[in-house]
């Protein structure tokens, strides 16, 4: 076989090793040869063990929220000339649930690239003494979406089967997105909204 053709096939340039790109090869082959061996055993303690089997699987996703939680949270504030800057919490959902694909080795390249994509475009909200201010050139849109997002959610918070009263719809949003209750204080005059 001419080398022209090999290199082809290993899809690697001139300038590249022959032997290190089939190394490689051979490394990924042996470790999905692996992977396939744990697979196959895995899935027959499954089978004679349910139970067991289930118990583990839940204690091994406990341990991967338990791994993502001190990870992510280290992202949470960025510092910006000076600035402590608050990352969004959608921003940090979307880390979170990326680095738990890479733990559980599911994570895909499009995993990867969505989430710096989403953590790349998310405004960062300057954190200091009077709330929060969002750094972003569209802000004032921005800060419409988030009032329209959190009555929204206020909305179908309060109506429906589970609905719950007025001040617990707003103490929920309130923790679960700090932002969307920042921009709905300032946009909304006191005299008009419920508080409980």
């Amino acid at each position: 076989m001419e080398e022209s053709v090999l290199r082809e096939l290993l899809a690697i340039g001139p300038e590249d090793d022959i032997s290190e790109a089939i190394a490689s090869l051979m490394s990924v082959a042996a470790d999905r040869e692996k992977n396939r061996v744990e697979n196959e055993r895995q899935a027959a303690f499954a089978e004679q063990y349910p139970a067991e089997a289930a118990r583990l699987e839940s204690l091994e996703a406990d341990r991967r929220i338990n791994l993502a939680k001190p990870f992510v949270s280290q992202f949470q504030h960025v510092e910006r000339d000076g600035k402590r800057l608050a990352v969004p919490t959608a921003a940090l959902e979307n880390l979170e649930e990326t680095y738990l694909k890479f733990l559980s080795g599911e994570l895909q390249h499009e995993d990867l690239s969505g989430m710096v994509r989403g953590v790349l475009e998310s405004p960062l909200a300057e954190l200091g003494e009077r709330g929060t201010s969002i750094e972003d050139p569209d802000a004032e849109a921005n800060e419409e979406q988030m009032v329209q997002s959190f009555a929204e959610e206020l909305k179908e918070l309060t109506s429906g089967e589970n609905k719950l009263s007025h001040g617990d719809a707003i103490a929920k949003i309130t923790k679960e997105h700090p932002e969307w209750a920042e921009a709905y204080r300032s946009q909304v005059p006191s005299g008009s909204r419920r508080e409980g």
